[in-house]
């Protein structure tokens, strides 16, 4: 079940790649312009992240390597959802709650990785293709979630976290359980394309896709249900696989061709 699965969410994510791909080639033309190419410079970019288990904001800063090939380094902030939270609104208050929800979870990250061009930009209108992975450090951050109670033997509202028969009134204030966090260090992975298809050298707008596996010291809890098997999120476990695609903005730093490689670089390359 689960290959049946994957295969089912790869030829999904191998779809939109080519949706993408052919969208912005309707649209490739423009005169080209050979004295100054964007694939021959440094970017520094923004990414808003639509994950199939959440949602994230992600720096990157690109550093050319040679004319096909770019040292990477990001810094990526995520708040993770399990697949079976069910917003609900609550009619005598008119307040929404999870219910079950034990943890607020958040994944800081930090890697550095290698992007390559498969494909050139023919003209101002056209697109670039190019295809990254990265690895580094993740640490998953979870604060403890409170709701809101009322306790008819005393007449009087009360916070506590999730009682399966609590008498829900809403939510409780964001700050509550902050002293709680608890923290768990962890690895990350992943690899996809990048759709580049600024019509301004100086400006870079684009479509990424692809897929991100992490692995953490401590089981993540994000609610209170039995341990599951399932693709995209392995809840109350220690791994998350995701499928990602993000709108990625910013701007192109230098308008020479000067690489100069450091130690990282050419452990990337060699």
């Amino acid at each position: 079940m689960f290959c049946i699965n994957l295969a089912k969410y790869m030829k999904g994510l191998y779809i939109i790649a080519v949706t993408i791909f052919f969208s912005c080639s309707i649209f490739s033309q423009g005169e080209l312009d050979e004295s100054s190419k964007i694939f021959y410079r440094n970017e520094k970019t923004y990414g808003i992240l639509l994950n199939s288990n959440g949602l994230g904001f992600n720096y990157r800063y690109a550093k050319r390597i040679d004319a096909y090939r770019k040292t990477l380094y990001e810094a990526e902030i995520n708040y993770l959802k399990h697949p079976k939270e069910n917003r609900v609104t609550l009619q005598v208050t008119n307040r929404s709650i999870i219910y079950g929800k034990l943890n607020s979870t958040y994944t800081l990250k930090g890697s550095i990785g290698i992007q390559k061009e498969l494909y050139q930009k023919r003209d101002m209108g056209g697109i670039s293709i190019r295809y990254f992975a990265n690895i580094g450090p993740s640490l998953a951050i979870m604060k403890p979630v409170y709701f809101e109670y009322y306790d008819f033997n005393i007449g009087d509202y009360y916070y506590d976290k999730f009682l399966e028969h609590g008498n829900y009134v809403g939510r409780g204030p964001f700050t509550m359980g902050i002293s709680e966090i608890s923290v768990s260090p962890g690895l990350y992975g992943k690899f996809g394309f990048t759709f580049e298809y600024s019509k301004v050298d100086e400006l870079f707008h684009a479509i990424e896709a692809g897929a991100g596996f992490d692995a953490y010291a401590r089981k993540l809890r994000i609610m209170d249900t039995q341990p599951e098997k399932i693709l995209f999120i392995l809840p109350d476990d220690y791994f998350v696989l995701s499928l990602f695609i993000s709108y990625r903005f910013g701007k192109v730093l230098s308008s020479q061709f000067t690489p100069q490689r450091n130690r990282i670089d050419n452990l990337i390359v060699d």
